[in-house]
């Protein structure tokens, strides 16, 4: 609750003091203690003229977050001197502070030179807590996820794959103008939304935020003459762009790659983060658990009891030659194991993990065998079963007895004694990547 008893609150949202009255006072009195008013520092931080405009005062922050004194800490950066490029953007690129600054330096601003160019909640922040706290430099655009399918063959070997990404960004034609002769909207002031105040009771208000009906939200007011033909006025255009996803071998299920900067963006608002999910297709042989890979086998009888010889054709395309050792049998539901045939390691390509394979023993049909059949079975089971040979010509992956110290208990695909690869901050352990330039 509040009412009106707040010396200087005006239902405007003009904030601080209403003319520049006071503030040619304060320049007068500096002039008087012989004081020279310091106008250029933030331009020198910048790296740009006093006579730049808006879109040139934009870029410039984008190259000087990159590269320069003032970099970001990101980029071996001083996070002091980032903390001082912040400030120097935030009233640069707005006009208001802009011209109090130009003409009061930045004493002007500390001693409430804000003006109507913050932001509409100012007096609330004020009164109800928040002062102080909000977000120097400029805004960023929300991060946006998109999924990509890919094989298991995919991620077993690695490659390069490309991704559509429908997004929303500044028009070029115009550089998120909207057109020429614009003016700013004489009801909102440029801040694109309106504060309604609606009384509730005896000294008590509520507050709702509403789009701008005169501007639509644009912020600015022109003819339609004056609109660009390319975006209609709007400042922002659609736009798809190829992104390429470099895909290591063994990456895991829903893992995420990040992509600084390629999202949406809006005039005056840093283009989001894109984050890029992979979604492994789910493979008809093999089963993935880790860096651990499984299929099932189906076997005969005599199989089981005399051995097995077959193929299989692994996720790179070659062909494994499969076989148990001379007078080894398989038991029904028993798994077996080929030892570095399973999927890479994430992060250690060269390194692999285990096939497993389950073998499923088909047994005769009830009553198929012939009394005669049968008696010899048991006379040539009770002489024990010949063994199988094999052309030692050939290479054969022999299968070992299943044991739990063979089985990879990382679930993302990692070493065993490796740490989780999670980054903070990312979705699904997303990585970043530096993505080319169109």
């Amino acid at each position: 609750m509040f009412s009106g008893g707040f010396g200087g609150f005006n239902f405007g949202f003009g904030g601080g003091r209403d003319d520049d009255d006071e503030y040619d006072e304060d320049a007068r009195q500096q002039q008087e203690s012989g004081k020279d008013v310091d106008t250029q520092e933030l331009y020198n931080i910048m790296g740009v003229d006093k006579k730049a405009d808006v879109n040139e005062i934009k870029k410039a922050y984008k190259k000087a977050c990159l590269k320069g004194e003032y970099r970001h800490p990101d980029k071996g950066g001083d996070p002091e001197k980032f903390k001082k490029l912040n400030e120097a953007y935030e009233v640069l690129s707005n006009p208001e502070k802009r011209d109090i600054y130009d003409r009061y330096g930045l004493q002007g601003l500390k001693e409430g030179g804000g003006g109507s160019g913050g932001s509409p909640f100012d007096i609330f922040e004020t009164f109800f807590g928040g002062g102080g706290q909000r977000q120097t430099g400029p805004k960023k655009a929300k991060a946006r996820a998109v999924e990509t399918e890919v094989t298991l063959e995919d991620v077993y070997k690695g490659k390069m794959t490309q991704v559509p990404v429908k997004r929303k960004r500044v028009c070029e034609s115009c550089e998120g103008k909207g057109g020429k002769n614009a003016k700013v909207c004489d009801q909102c002031k440029g801040q694109k939304i309106v504060i309604k105040l609606v009384k509730q009771g005896p000294n008590c208000y509520s507050q709702s935020q509403q789009i701008c009906d005169k501007c639509q939200g644009q912020g600015d007011l022109m003819k339609e003459a004056d609109r660009c033909k390319v975006c209609n006025g709007k400042k922002i255009v659609d736009n798809e762009k190829i992104i390429e996803v470099p895909l290591e071998p063994g990456v895991p299920h829903e893992y995420s790659y990040k992509f600084t900067g390629e999202a949406d963006e809006a005039p005056n608002i840093m283009a989001g983060d894109l984050y890029v999910k992979i979604m492994i297709k789910d493979h008809p042989v093999y089963k993935r658990k880790g860096a651990d890979l499984y299929i099932e086998k189906q076997i005969t009888l005599l199989e089981a009891l005399s051995g097995v010889n077959f193929e299989i054709k692994h996720l790179d395309g070659s062909t494994l030659k499969i076989a148990t050792a001379p007078g080894q049998y398989i038991e029904n539901d028993s798994i077996h194991t080929i030892q570095g045939k399973g999927m890479p390691f994430f992060k250690d390509a060269f390194s692999h993990g285990n096939l497993f394979v389950k073998f499923k023993v088909q047994f005769p049909k009830s009553r198929a065998l012939k009394p005669e059949q049968i008696e010899k079975i048991k006379k040539e089971l009770g002489a024990g079963v010949q063994s199988h040979v094999l052309d030692k010509s050939q290479k054969f992956e022999y299968l070992d007895s299943f044991s739990e110290a063979d089985l990879n208990p990382n679930p993302k695909g990692g070493r065993s004694n490796s740490r989780d690869d999670d980054r903070e901050g990312m979705p699904g352990g997303a990585q970043r990547v530096q993505c080319a330039q169109q």
